[in-house]
This record gives C-alpha cells, sequence and structure tokens, in this order.
C-alpha cells in the first residue's frame, strides 16, 4: 500500500506498524531482514520520525522484530 490516510481514525503509528507488519507476515520482510531505515518509513508513509518510531516500538514490543541500538531494527525469528 504505501500510504496512510490520515482519515482513518486509527492512530498514523498504528497504520504504519499495520503495513510492516502485512510485510512480515507475507515474508516480503524475512527473519533477519533489516526494516526500512526511520527515514525511509517516514519519507515512504508521509508521517513524522515520532510516527515511525511508535511504528516500531509496536512492532518490538509484540515481538515480530528486535533492535540493535546504533545499526538497525530487524525480523525476529518465528
Amino acid at each position: 500500500m504505501d500510504a496512510v490516510d490520515p482519515h482513518d481514525p486509527v492512530p498514523l503509528y498504528q497504520q504504519v506498524a499495520r503495513e510492516l507488519r502485512n510485510m512480515i507476515i507475507s515474508g516480503e520482510l524475512a527473519p533477519r531482514d533489516a526494516l526500512p531505515s526511520e527515514l525511509t518509513i517516514q519519507q515512504r508513509y508521509q508521517v513524522s520520525r515520532g510516527t515511525a518510531r511508535r511504528a516500531i516500538e509496536m512492532l518490538r514490543d509484540e515481538g515480530l522484530i528486535y533492535t540493535v541500538p546504533q545499526r538497525a531494527s530487524y525480523v525476529a525469528e518465528r
């Protein structure tokens, strides 16, 4: 989809997280693959840095990804 709907009642960070989650579930992002960077997420979905961070944090809290500080976030093994 590569877009979020600002008119959707679902918060933007949840919409972005949903898109990334779908990429993980579909296998488009495989275990150990790096997630797009915060900057890439900001540009692709036209959202703020805070929104990108909250989406990543949500996926991390769900156990779908893990973050290596100063490097990137990666898809977790299932």
